[in-house]
């Protein structure tokens, strides 16, 4: 008899589940679809989109200012010409001997001065020729090595004291120590220092003439005149 009971009572219970199945089935099935739609139109939007799909607008706006730049032509330096009585194309060419050969123009002029007042057909009683006076001595080696047949033409004489010039002062110390070398030579000039001569009166009348151009280019320029170089 209990067994029986125990029988209706689990036939009884599934007849319930039955019935309870049939009457939320469809509602159960219509939030399985809806939660299953759901879940799969997230899953594809985070798939396919991105950052940029995003509209961003900035907080704040820089403005960036664009810098010109205008490089203005220089004008060219205007040239400046020695109060002395040589031509302006002869001051163009000793100023670019004296560049080359990194030497005072000043000095130069002050040396053409004292030898010949600036004179180049000037020849001496000793045998010196032309605005630097470069003596017969210094002929054929200034001919054979720089190609100096004319030494009275201004240009080559020019060029054959320069050299000259430049020869010294590569063997001594100072300026003064280099004109002393080139009125006297190398060796007189030696001789000269061993007895403590420093100076001599060509040399002193060089640098004076020097000293002055010096003035006269820095009057010119408007700036301080730079310490002469000893």
């Amino acid at each position: 008899m209990a067994e029986q009971t125990t029988f209706r009572q689990r036939v009884q219970r599934r007849k319930r589940i039955l019935r309870w199945w049939e009457r939320h089935c469809i509602q159960i099935v219509v939030f399985v679809i809806i939660s299953f739609g759901f879940m799969l139109g997230w899953f594809c939007r985070g798939l396919f989109s991105t950052p940029e799909a995003k509209a961003y607008e900035p907080e704040h706006t820089c403005v960036v200012q664009e810098t010109v730049f205008v490089i203005q032509e220089e004008k060219p330096m205007e040239v400046f010409y020695y109060d002395v009585p040589l031509d302006e194309d002869i001051q163009d060419y000793i100023r670019e001997l004296a560049s080359e050969e990194d030497l005072p123009m000043e000095l130069i002029l002050a040396i053409i001065g004292t030898e010949s007042n600036y004179d180049p057909s000037a020849v001496s009683k000793s045998g010196d020729y032309g605005l630097m006076q470069i003596n017969t001595i210094n002929h054929e080696w200034l001919r054979e090595d720089y190609g100096i047949t004319d030494i009275m033409d201004p240009y080559q004489n020019i060029k054959g004291g320069v050299t000259i010039l430049s020869k010294y002062r590569s063997l001594f110390d100072t300026l003064e120590e280099t004109v002393i070398a080139y009125n006297r030579g190398p060796t007189g000039a030696r001789r000269l220092f061993a007895e403590g001569v420093e100076s001599t009166e060509y040399s002193e009348r060089v640098m004076t003439r020097y000293e002055q151009l010096k003035r006269e280019a820095a009057l010119e320029a408007g700036t301080p005149e730079d310490g002469m170089e000893n």
